[in-house]
């Protein structure tokens, strides 16, 4: 099965580098010297390059640009959408899309993938940079083996950076600074720490503002943790990473209010994270504990049988499976399930828990389970907070 998929992605490839040309002359040619055959044979071979190239960004345009909308347009003229509502024909046209994308299962696509959401995160960052956010890279040490990148309004609300400013830079008391350390999602192969950074600065400017309008003195400052990604880094040991890094802030930065939230994946880990933290006597015996998590669209069960929600998310059932499989399929049946944990055994942050998710992401019935599980605890979750968008994606932000 692999090598037939194999040799018609190698087909594919060897068509898609003579389409145009074939497109071109079929274009140019005179109506009476090319058949009618000839111009439709001309067609299935752009079509067919188009699907066999469907996970490149080039195929997902040009996927949503003639057939995904077509459809949707069509389907919303007949009264037929099978969308949420709640969305455009555009935005649901573009979900599709990129669920078309997802739908890889072979290493090769992983890799393609990874590429392309390094550079989407790339670009995020830049996009974050225009807007005024400050970034200072952090790099491993022999003392802390910590990569990462703080994320803040302005340099003088970063408490210390190893490369662009002296160490101890923020002026002010540490007991005014909110750090939100961010563990960002990718299901544990895909995205680099500057993921969602103008989504990051945005909630740094609202924060800030809202705290100087009270007349009070806290500020946001963000750390963004990169960790080592799968298939090459097997799971747990991202939460590892993450558990060094979170000693690191307190140990080393001396942060005292420290907010631990992550998307996807990153919802995992920092569900993981808690739970590593309350079962390590080095790390509880810290001095600063987790005040608040926050889980946005928290991957925490791989969905085993299709639903509806499964034509609109922007993720695909195929690519969740297979995410699932590479990353936890090494260790023993359900050791990586959030929902398998007893509720007694969750380690819960001491002022508030905040759960964001779409009502139309195909995570949304393992996340209400897990909320549910949460409610069920003997002692109740300090400020639990619970929000479902209608009619929005995985990781809508």
């Amino acid at each position: 099965m692999t090598t037939t998929l194999r040799m018609h992605q190698q087909f594919g490839t060897a068509v898609l580098r003579n389409a145009s040309k074939l497109a071109a002359l079929t274009i140019r040619s005179a109506p009476g010297l090319v058949t009618k055959y000839a111009r439709h044979l001309a067609t299935l071979v752009l079509l067919y390059t188009m699907y066999l190239r469907r996970k490149s960004v080039p195929g997902m345009v040009l996927y949503i640009a003639l057939w995904s909308i077509p459809q949707r347009v069509l389907a919303r003229l007949t009264g037929t959408c099978a969308a949420p509502k709640e969305l455009d024909t555009f935005t649901a046209a573009i979900i599709n899309g990129l669920s078309w994308v997802t739908e890889g299962t072979t290493i090769e696509h992983l890799f393609e993938v990874k590429r392309s959401l390094a550079f989407h995160s790339y670009l995020d960052g830049k996009k974050a940079r225009f807007m005024g956010a400050k970034f200072s890279k952090v790099a491993k040490t022999a003392e802390w083996p910590v990569e990462g990148v703080w994320i803040a309004e302005q340099w003088n609300h970063i408490p210390w950076v190893s490369d662009t400013l002296p160490h101890d830079t923020y002026a002010g008391d540490m007991d005014d600074l909110v750090v939100f350390f961010f563990i960002h999602g990718g299901a544990y192969c895909f995205s680099t720490s500057e993921y969602a950074s103008s989504h990051h600065f945005e909630l740094m400017k609202s924060f800030n503002a809202r705290e100087s309008k009270s007349g009070r003195n806290k500020r946001l400052v963000v750390f963004s943790l990169e960790y080592p990604l799968a298939p090459e880094h097997k799971f747990p040991a991202q939460v590892h990473v993450a558990a060094d890094a979170y000693k690191w802030l307190v140990s080393k930065v001396g942060a005292k209010n420290i907010i631990i939230g992550g998307d996807s994946a990153g919802g995992h880990c920092t569900i993981s994270l808690m739970n590593y933290i309350a079962a390590t006597p080095e790390l509880n015996a810290l001095s600063v504990q987790p005040l608040g998590n926050i889980y946005f669209s928290p991957w925490v069960h791989a969905p085993t049988s299709w639903d509806t929600n499964a034509k609109h998310d922007i993720i695909s059932m195929l690519g969740l499976r297979f995410t699932d499989k590479l990353v936890f399929g090494h260790l023993p049946n359900k050791t990586n399930d959030i929902l398998e944990i007893p509720a007694e055994d969750f380690n819960v942050a001491a002022k508030g828990t905040l759960v964001i998710y779409g009502g139309s992401e195909i995570l949304s019935d393992g996340i209400e389970r897990f909320v549910a599980l949460l409610k069920t605890r003997k002692m109740d979750v300090p400020g639990l907070e619970v929000c479902r968008f209608d009619g929005m994606p995985h990781c809508f932000k």
